[in-house]
């Protein structure tokens, strides 16, 4: 079980858990949540903007259910479908075929027949996006401060 409630808290992270909870702003920001040999998974995004640019993977044989609560809290997120993989969501009118339901953004959803392959070309498409949070987080370090215009510069990128 992994339950995020802090800013950024599990930002560009791997997950790997049967249970998932985002509540805190960008919780799982950039991060990666895999079912991997489980045979079920729950994701629950209650945080603004917890799944950003992060990517849910169901493999092959798991049943996976994604809930995206909040209003933003999967926008720009990826629902990845592995060939062979049950794929629930709610709210259940994000099934690939609208942005928003009612308020809530719904992520974008892709199914594949190699997860690994596909992610590994998504890493290469968004490498300048991952290089500018390396560097967001590498400057927050070193001036043990958040920098506004920094983290402005961020959303451009997203």
């Amino acid at each position: 079980f992994v339950e995020v409630n802090g800013w950024m808290g599990a930002a560009r992270s791997t997950i790997d858990s049967k249970d998932v909870i985002g509540n805190g702003y960008r919780s799982f920001w950039l991060s990666t949540i895999d079912s991997g040999s489980r045979p079920e998974m729950v994701v629950t995004i209650n945080g603004h903007l917890g799944l950003e640019g992060g990517t849910v993977i169901c493999r092959s044989g798991s049943e996976c259910t994604l809930n995206c609560v909040a209003a933003l809290g999967c926008d720009t997120a990826e629902y990845l479908c592995e060939t062979g993989a049950t794929c629930n969501i709610s709210p259940s009118q994000c099934d690939g075929t609208i942005n928003t339901h009612q308020g809530i953004t719904c992520p974008t959803r892709t199914t594949t027949n190699n997860v690994d392959q596909y992610m590994e070309e998504k890493y290469e498409r968004n490498q300048e996006l991952y290089d500018a949070f390396d560097d967001f987080i590498d400057e927050m370090l070193e001036n043990d401060e958040y920098d506004k215009e920094f983290a402005f510069e961020m959303d451009s990128i997203i």
